[in-house]
Order: structure tokens, then sequence, then C-alpha cells
């Protein structure tokens, strides 16, 4: 793994800055790797149909928490009914092995439940 995506996922791993829970009328979705029992939950604040906040709860690997975390700051801004990541860009930049990627689509399953749910709302 190259020395920059190494402390990119060390400092990501280490301050998570958008993990936490939401509030009332805040969306939320989860989903879980149950081979490895990670797990993703989002927290969304939508307003006029656009994630303005995007908080979450995640238990997995340093890949994953770092990989949430960049996840997080993308959501924000989009909108709650289709939003869209990059989730190979991410594992790309945080350095994460080719192995890991299946375990990391559960932030993109995690986000289809919050958009569900959003939709229901």
């Amino acid at each position: 793994m190259p020395e920059e995506a190494h402390r990119l996922k060390l400092a990501l791993f280490r301050s998570t800055a958008h993990a936490g829970h939401g509030g009332a009328g805040w969306v939320s979705g989860e989903a879980a790797h149950r081979l490895s029992a990670a797990v993703v939950r989002w927290h969304w604040r939508v307003e006029a149909g656009v994630i303005c906040a995007a908080r979450y709860e995640v238990r997995g690997c340093p890949d994953l928490i770092a990989a949430t975390e960049l996840a997080a700051v993308a959501l924000e801004g989009q909108p709650a009914a289709a939003p869209a990541i990059d989730l190979r860009a991410i594992a790309t930049r945080i350095g994460a092995p080719a192995e890991k990627l299946g375990k990391l689509f559960i932030v993109e399953d995690a986000m289809r439940a919050a958009a569900i749910q959003f939709g229901e709302s």
C-alpha cells in the first residue's frame, strides 16, 4: 500500500468526524456483512430532498471505518432519493486490499436502505 494511502486511512480511522447518531426526523438505513459481523448504519438529516448531514455508526475493520468516513463527506449535498458514491475510488484512495471490497459494499447497501426509508417518509 502506498504510504500516502496508509496515512490517510490512519487519519480517517482516528478522527471519525461524521461518526454518530442522528436526531428526531433523521432518515436511517443499515446493512451488515454476516461473515465478518461488520455493520454500517447511516443517519441522514434531509432538507428539501438533499442530504444536509450524514452521520454513521460502523463496526468493522479500519478499511471499513475509513471508507465510511469518506462516503459521509461525499454524501452531504446529494439527493436523498438516489445518492451515489464511487466506492472503488474510495477503496483505492485508502489503499484497501481487493479482498476487502466485498465487505466495503455494505456502505452502499446501507445507503440504499436509508434512501428507501427516505422514500417511505
